[in-house]
């Protein structure tokens, strides 16, 4: 319960403390921002963050299928996070190239969506395209990984991951990869 002091401060009842200046003591708005600035003052900044991802995390090598705004985005996130991707897809090939300019520390292939045969083999498959071909993305994805020679893993082999980014569907769209032995999901960033 929040009152007000006699100097119009707000404070915490029965909190010590009159919130005036000089008097040693601080109301809990006061004490709430010193704790977030002394908090904030120990982080250390996001340049210091590592280069390179763990060396137990599961993935690898990430490709994304879909490389406009969104695929972009991530792309450069992923590739300052230190993962290694491996390439980028677009619909025209100038936006795939474009798109991987923005990466610094990998050097994706580029690819347009007709050379999905070429996409080399990633831990992770991250599809980044309108909604509406999300479902024909996932069938074009698994008939081509079956003429590339991907191995179709099951068993105790090393699982690779699909993921979409859409917030309109399910997972479910992606059951052409799940039959090629990829384990798929659905990511949405908020």
């Amino acid at each position: 319960m929040n009152k007000r002091t006699k100097d119009g401060e707000s404070g915490r009842a029965g909190e010590r403390g009159t919130g005036r200046a000089g008097d040693g003591e601080t109301t809990g708005s006061n004490a709430a921002k010193k704790a977030r600035s002394s908090r904030l003052s120990n982080q250390a900044p996001s340049s210091s963050l590592p280069v390179s991802p763990s060396p137990h995390l599961p993935v690898r090598s990430v490709a994304i299928i879909g490389a406009g705004r969104l695929g972009g985005a991530l792309a450069v996130a992923l590739d300052a996070a230190g993962y290694h991707l491996n390439a980028l897809v677009a619909h025209r090939l100038a936006h795939a190239k474009q798109a991987a300019r923005g990466c610094s520390n990998s050097r994706p292939l580029a690819l347009s969506s007709s050379q999905l045969d070429q996409l080399p083999e990633s831990d992770l498959l991250i599809i980044t395209t309108p909604d509406d071909l999300i479902g024909e993305v996932a069938g074009q994805l698994a008939e081509a990984l079956s003429a590339a020679s991907w191995p179709l893993l099951t068993g105790r082999h090393r699982r690779r991951t699909a993921l979409h980014m859409s917030g309109a569907l399910a997972s479910d769209v992606l059951l052409p990869l799940r039959a090629r032995g990829f384990a798929i999901g659905s990511l949405h960033p908020l």
